[in-house]
């Protein structure tokens, strides 16, 4: 579940944004915790003891501008994803003083409003990970996919590559692909690649964590598009 904040004075535009995001969650399967704020003073007061996942800011809104809030959330919270909510571009181009994720200029359509959720659920997804399980003649582990810089298989032995050590496994990479995180790609058959810990991909070969992988000619395309994706969505 996902805490979300909209804070838009204009009460139909809050209640729009809160079908769109009920519509979202039904087709994606997500659920969304959602509280509305009249005022970006209201927000701020209530943020002290409320911390949200994302947040939907309307710029123009009476008193405090939905800027000087961003600022101030800045000072709360570094890491909140901020979308601006916008009748004019122009405002939201200086978002990005705040670190803002991304804008939505009013009025929108749902269809515009889920392409944007997409990819912010990718960033967050990717940012907070996801824990994974292992097996090992008896033992279970728990560990954060976050801390997983790639996963080789061999056979049907599995062997997870982490800032702390090798751990083993068995299993599929099929199945361990459908439990790990976007930022999780494939770049030949037998690594499953953590891209948060590429550092270098020169032709063929990446570089992950201190280790280098060969990259398959199948794969190379498909592996490349969401690298540069993820840099896209966690620059």
């Amino acid at each position: 579940m996902y805490r979300v904040a909209v804070v838009d004075d204009v009460q139909s535009a809050s209640e729009h944004l809160c079908e769109c995001l009920r519509q979202f969650g039904e087709e994606n399967g997500e659920l969304f915790n959602t509280d509305k704020y009249r005022d970006g003073m209201s927000f701020l007061d209530a943020y002290k003891n409320n911390k949200y996942d994302i947040v939907f800011l309307d710029i123009e809104m009476p008193g405090v501008d939905g800027l000087a809030v961003a600022s101030a959330l800045r000072k709360i919270d570094e890491k909140v994803l901020l979308i601006f909510i916008t009748q004019m571009a122009q405002y939201a181009i200086r978002g990005y003083d705040v670190n803002a994720f991304d804008y939505i200029v009013k009025p929108y359509s749902y269809k515009n409003f889920a392409l944007r959720m997409k990819k912010a659920l990718s960033s967050l997804k990717s940012r907070t990970g996801t824990k994974l399980k292992l097996v090992y003649n008896g033992v279970v582990k728990i560990m954060d996919s976050t801390e997983v810089e790639y996963i080789e298989i061999t056979g049907h032995d599995l062997a997870y590559h982490t800032t702390s050590g090798v751990y083993k496994s068995y299993g599929s990479l099929k199945d361990v692909e459908k439990d790990c995180p976007p930022s999780f790609v494939r770049c030949n058959s037998c690594y499953l690649v953590n891209l948060r810990f590429v550092s270098e991909v020169n032709g063929f070969e990446v570089t992950v964590g201190s280790d280098k992988l060969q990259i398959s000619q199948p794969k190379r395309k498909g592996f490349m598009n969401a690298l540069v994706k993820f840099l896209g969505a966690t620059l």
